[in-house]
């Protein structure tokens, strides 16, 4: 997980949502797969690894 400057993930139980003027990038370890970009407002699934 990667979060820019002024940039926040607020967590309520499984759920992540991205506040800010920055991206946060979500990334699985496999070197075959591009980071997940969010932007503000968006929602990830922490559990299931994925956008709700």
């Amino acid at each position: 997980m990667g979060i820019d400057e002024a940039t926040a993930l607020e967590v309520h139980g499984d759920v992540a949502r991205v506040l800010g003027r920055g991206n946060v990038r979500m990334v699985s370890g496999s070197l075959e797969t591009e980071p997940l970009v969010l932007r503000e407002g968006d929602r990830y699934d922490l559990v299931k690894r994925a956008r709700p």
